[in-house]
């Protein structure tokens, strides 16, 4: 499956796509990382890093660790500062010590980076979407106190209509309120609950806010095959990650891989590694 992933491959690199840093992100795990490749990781993730102006803070620490593999303590301390700039997690630099390898000075403008870190949000719009959020949970909290299934129903698809309505308007103007816009992913609960009408309308929208950054193409991915698999009862389209008593039928798995390379979603595979593991790292004696 992954092979295919590798035949569709375009490697010409565009400014700000993140499709295209998805796909080589894809490459250096499943030809770098996976069988600690240190070379061809650094390859494919400094391929992605010119897809985009800035990168994904776990992915350069993966880079920063590949070239501690190859005892290269420079361009180790180079990506390691980066991913803290970007916002790495100081739980990911706790896991291999990651100080323990620099000088001093080195390890004080890290921790000085960590202790300065600031990422420019939309607060306004951070507000709004808290607003927003607990309208979504307030109407699924109250059902018990319709005297009908119906009317209850009926409450609930009214303020998830409004709520599409107020997303749509975001995203036009401001873009899917993800990670470049309020520094997380907090609006995925509003992914939740958009219906697959509302998801296959405004596919080609949501195709650009993967492009820049904003929305997690394997989120998006995930959400078409709940749908499909849990309120259509039809066959899953990108092969994601699915309920535990769910095994997706092997007839069509290799198109499924294509679909997801055509979004940028990552295989089922790196997706969680990535999201989940990172990279196991264990230091070299040097």
């Amino acid at each position: 499956m992954s092979i295919l992933l590798f035949i569709c491959n375009d490697n010409s690199a565009q400014s700000d796509n993140y499709i295209d840093y998805y796909r080589n992100i894809e490459q250096a795990y499943q030809k770098g990382v996976f069988i600690s490749d240190s070379d061809t990781t650094i390859f494919f993730m400094e391929k992605a890093f010119s897809c985009v102006s800035e990168s994904f803070p776990e992915d350069l620490f993966v880079v920063a660790q590949a070239f501690l593999d190859k005892k290269d303590k420079i361009k180790y301390f180079e990506f390691l500062l980066k991913s803290i700039r970007t916002g790495i997690d100081s739980s990911e630099i706790s896991k291999i010590n990651a100080y323990s390898f620099l000088s001093t000075a080195q390890k004080n403008k890290c921790i000085d980076a960590y202790e300065n870190y600031q990422f420019n949000i939309d607060t306004t719009l951070a507000l709004e979407l808290e607003l927003v959020r607990g309208k979504d949970q307030k109407v699924r909290s109250e059902l018990n106190n319709f005297d009908s299934k119906e009317k209850s129903a009926k409450h609930v698809r009214f303020q998830d209509s409004l709520n599409r309505e107020w997303l749509i308007s975001i995203i036009k103007t401001k873009g899917w309120p993800g990670r470049k816009v309020v520094g997380n992913y907090r609006a995925n609960i509003l992914l939740t609950h958009l219906d697959m009408n509302w998801l296959e309308d405004n596919f080609n929208l949501l195709i650009e806010e993967i492009k820049k950054g904003n929305l997690s193409a394997s989120m998006l991915a995930y959400k078409f095959d709940l749908n499909s698999y849990m309120y259509l009862k039809q066959k899953i389209i990108y092969n994601s990650l699915m309920p535990s008593n769910f095994i997706p039928n092997a007839e069509g798995e290799d198109l499924r891989a294509i679909k997801r390379w055509e979004i940028g979603a990552l295989s089922r595979k790196v997706c969680e590694t990535r999201n989940y593991k990172f990279r196991k790292y264990r230091p070299k004696t040097f």
